[in-house]
């Protein structure tokens, strides 16, 4: 079951969602339907530790071949399937874009594994059932607004 179609994150958007997380070098992001790696390489970047997870194969191909004509494929750890196959207790950030249904589900799923400092962010959707701290409205073109929501693990 799909959590979302696929739709690119832009940079600038990649960057102010990681700005609003306070995203620290040597801190962990997880970022689920990583899709073709923006926010990935945004994190990695900063000095972050990266963890990607699509279940699209294809999209997971492109993203790591995005990463390597970046230099940045040492710090981005990249896994093609089901979220559900990942360890999210070492992450300190959560980034998403997927629907708000998509949202919620992947919440459900990791509330309780989740470290209870970890900070969500998500791309133009809700996460229900999770606590929100701060959303804004954030302009990266005159014609294109988008939302940025970032969340607490904690209720």
């Amino acid at each position: 079951m799909s959590l979302a179609p696929f739709d690119r994150t832009p940079a600038p958007v990649a960057k102010r969602m990681l700005d609003l997380a306070c995203l620290e070098p040597g801190e962990t992001l997880l970022d689920i339907g990583c899709g073709d790696g923006a926010i990935l390489a945004e994190a990695a970047r900063r000095g972050a530790r990266a963890i990607g997870v699509d279940r699209s194969a294809r999209l997971v191909r492109l993203a790591r071949a995005k990463l390597r004509r970046l230099k940045l494929a040492q710090a981005v750890e990249l896994v093609a399937g089901d979220f559900r196959c990942i360890r999210p207790a070492r992450a300190d950030v959560i980034t998403l874009y997927l629907t708000t249904r998509g949202n919620s589900e992947v919440f459900q799923y990791l509330k309780e594994s989740i470290r209870k400092d970890c900070r969500l962010v998500s791309h133009d959707f809700e996460i229900e059932g999770a606590r929100l701290i701060q959303e804004e409205e954030f302009e990266y073109t005159p014609f294109d607004k988008r939302r940025i929501l970032l969340y607490a693990a904690s209720t």
